[in-house]
């Protein structure tokens, strides 16, 4: 099977990234002022209420679309008059970090840890986009705090196109007892591809996808591009974005599953299971009998992401 070979793009969209750059430059900025985490009573925030966060962004250029689904090897004919809709990160971080402000944390320790998005219809291009952000649930797991967010992302002509739940999780100090429910973390098995997963696709990322990506979706985290700073939050190499690495996956299911049909989508829930370090050239897999896919090295490898979906009839 003929390897997916990821192009480089120019860096002249940083400057399509002001929005995203500037919710990140206050995000960095929060994370140094923000109380620790320890000092945070956890049980106050499961019954809170909490705003919903709107905003109107222009459209997305034309050129900024087609290269982005180049970047993919995407089908960029499919989406002649469309914007995919797993671009929406691109549009709606800023209101993202808006919502998650307004949590009494440390927002650089605050982790993506996948996504359900909910494909109504097409967003199209060239039309603004109306954008709206709450937080939903707050849960706490075997000492692990859960933050889920609801994005809607639509425009005058597609009302709620994509509605995204986003989950985001920040690790607990162990000293804090509220943090254990007593029960059992989830085996690894969950997180495994299963023998019977078919191999679909296999990809060749080179050590700057994650800066290309980065200057495509204005998430410059340098975790993504400059080792020395992915060395100090503790990984070996620069890790790709969990967003980039479904991008991939859902594009290639386009193509080798539903046979380039982009609205065949219904419903995908991904979960980002384990950090992806660059270079690499994962293999994507396919389970027919529950609609699961899962990306990684190997067969009964652990996966970097797990994910199902459910589709149009």
């Amino acid at each position: 099977m003929e390897l997916i070979k990821i192009p480089n793009v120019s860096p002249l969209y940083i400057l399509e990234q002001v929005d995203v750059l500037k919710a990140i430059g206050h995000a960095a900025i929060q994370g140094l002022t923000q109380k620790n985490t320890g000092q945070v009573r956890i049980e106050d925030l499961f019954e809170k209420q909490f705003p919903e966060y709107q905003e109107v962004v222009p459209p997305r250029s034309n050129q900024l679309i087609d290269d982005y689904l180049k970047f993919l090897k995407a089908n960029v004919n499919a989406y002649k008059n469309e914007v995919p809709f797993h671009f929406f990160p691109q549009w709606a971080f800023p209101i993202l970090e808006r919502a998650l402000s307004d949590l009494p944390f440390n927002f650089i320790q605050i982790m993506n840890a996948g996504y359900r998005a909910e494909i109504n219809v097409p967003i199209p291009r060239n039309e603004k986009i109306y954008v709206k952000a709450q937080i939903q649930k707050i849960e706490v797991k075997n000492n692990i705090l859960y933050i889920t967010t609801k994005v809607i992302s639509e425009t005058q002509t597609a009302p709620e196109a994509l509605i995204a739940y986003l989950t985001a999780l920040l690790r607990l100090p162990k000293k804090d007892k509220s943090s254990s429910n007593g029960k059992k973390s989830k085996s690894l098995q969950e997180f495994t591809v299963p023998f019977e997963a078919k191999e679909i696709a296999r990809f060749n990322f080179p050590a700057n996808t994650g800066l290309n990506y980065s200057i495509l979706s204005g998430d410059i985290n340098p975790v993504h591009w400059l080792d020395p700073y992915a060395q100090m939050m503790g990984f070996k190499r620069v890790i790709l974005h969990g967003f980039a690495s479904s991008a991939f996956c859902i594009e290639a299911i386009n193509n080798n599953i539903f046979a380039g049909n982009i609205h065949k989508l219904k419903e995908v829930d991904i979960k980002f299971t384990k950090p992806l370090l660059l270079p690499a050239k994962p293999k994507l897999y396919y389970l027919r009998e529950n609609n699961h896919f899962y990306l990684a090295e190997a067969k009964l490898a652990r996966a970097y992401i797990t994910a199902s979906f459910k589709t149009k009839n």
